[in-house]
C-alpha cells in the first residue's frame, strides 16, 4: 500500500514536470519578446523596473489575449456566408451592432488583459529572483539558459499554485478570457 501511495506521488510530480515543460516554450518565447519591450520602455520612458515589467506584461498579454480572443471567431468564419450558408436578412447584423460588439471586445480585452498582467507580476518577480540567483553562480549558465531556467521556475511555481492551492481558479481564469 505504501509503495502504491509512492509512486502516484511519482507520476504526479513527473506530471507535472511534463506540463511545466509543454507551457514553459510559448512561456519562454513570449518572455523574449516582454524583455525587449521591457528593455526598450524603461530605456525610453526612464521608468522603474516595476512599472516597466507591469506595461511590458500587460502589451505582451494584450497581444496574447487579441489572438485567443480571434481563434473562435476565425473557426466560425467556416459558417459564414462566404462559404455557401448565407445568413438571413432579419439576423445580419446592422453596422451599428458591429460597432458596438468591436467596442465591447476592445474594452473586454483591455480590462482582462490589466488583470492577467496583476495575476502575473509575482510570477515575473519570482522569474527575476531566479534569474539573478543563477547569475550569482560561480560557474553561470549562458543568457540564454538562465533565462529559461528562470521561465521554467516560474511556471512551475504556477502550475503548482493553480493546481494544488487553488484549483477552482483554473476555471474562473479561463472563463475570464472568453466569457467575461
Amino acid at each position: 500500500m505504501p509503495l502504491n501511495i509512492a509512486f502516484e506521488v511519482l507520476l504526479a510530480i513527473i506530471e507535472l514536470l511534463r506540463l511545466s515543460i509543454i507551457t514553459v516554450i510559448p512561456c519562454f518565447v513570449i518572455a523574449l519578446g516582454a524583455e525587449q519591450l521591457h528593455s526598450r520602455i524603461s530605456k525610453r520612458f526612464s521608468l522603474s523596473w516595476a512599472k516597466s515589467a507591469l506595461i511590458s506584461t500587460y502589451l505582451a498579454v494584450t497581444l496574447l489575449i487579441i489572438f485567443l480572443y480571434s481563434i473562435p471567431g476565425y473557426l466560425g468564419w467556416a459558417e459564414s456566408p462566404l462559404t455557401g450558408k448565407p445568413i438571413p436578412a432579419e439576423l445580419q447584423p446592422t453596422a451599428l451592432d458591429i460597432a458596438a460588439l468591436l467596442l465591447f471586445a476592445i474594452v473586454k480585452i483591455l480590462l482582462t488583459a490589466l488583470i492577467y498582467s496583476i495575476l502575473l507580476l509575482p510570477f515575473i518577480f519570482f522569474a527575476t529572483y531566479v534569474l539573478e540567483k543563477l547569475r550569482e553562480r560561480e560557474k553561470p549558465f549562458p543568457q540564454l539558459v538562465n533565462k529559461f531556467i528562470a521561465v521554467f521556475a516560474a511556471v512551475l511555481l504556477a502550475w503548482i499554485i493553480l493546481l494544488f492551492v487553488f484549483p477552482f481558479s483554473a476555471g474562473g481564469l479561463l472563463y475570464l478570457l472568453y466569457w467575461s
